[in-house]
């Protein structure tokens, strides 16, 4: 879960990788070398209400290495998005976006750790992502920058990316370790 950094002053220096703070609702996506596609929860509950973005995993056929695809569903109107989100019948998330920012194989998901740093993982979702593009119609990867907040120039981009964060109508930014 994200958390506040105005306390933690360790957190706002350093080398990081920064990306938006998106409000919608936390998905899992989890694909399995079978083809079988899997949507949960953060808290592990089985998600069953965006149909279209799971079928567009399901095309994908699957092969690799069972994988996590971590993200934020996002609808045009958050009220909505949750409403449908909860639904149990006549669930409607056709203009629902899948906003991905990490990929972990399934195996160190449950451990609790990766092998790879945030910005290894990233560059892997982004290389999967670009070569499923066509695929994945509602499924958006979620940009990052590379910041040195512990200089004066990074702190002016922070800055600035703060901005257009809000500009963008999303909830901030995310701060994450580079090889976390």
């Amino acid at each position: 879960l994200a958390q506040d950094a105005k306390d933690r002053p360790e957190k706002l220096a350093g080398l990081k990788l920064i990306d938006g703070k998106f409000d919608g609702a936390r998905v899992l996506t989890i694909l399995r070398r079978n083809g079988t596609v899997i949507q949960v929860s953060r808290n592990g509950l089985l998600i069953e209400n965006f149909p279209k973005i799971r079928a567009q995993f399901e095309d994908l056929q699957w092969e690799g290495k069972d994988m996590v695809i971590d993200g934020e569903m996002m609808s045009a109107n958050f009220q909505a998005l949750m409403t449908q989100f909860k639904r149990k019948t006549n669930v409607d998330t056709d203009d629902s976006v899948y906003h991905v920012f990490d990929m972990i194989p399934l195996e160190e998901f449950y451990d609790g750790e990766s092998k790879e740093g945030q910005l290894a993982r990233r560059q892997n979702l982004k290389k999967f992502w670009a070569e499923n593009i066509k695929t994945l119609e509602n499924v958006e990867f979620v940009p990052y920058e590379i910041v040195n907040l512990s200089t004066p120039e990074g702190q002016a981009r922070f800055k600035k990316l703060n901005e257009e964060a809000i500009e963008r109508k999303l909830e901030g930014l995310m701060i994450k370790e580079v090889h976390g």
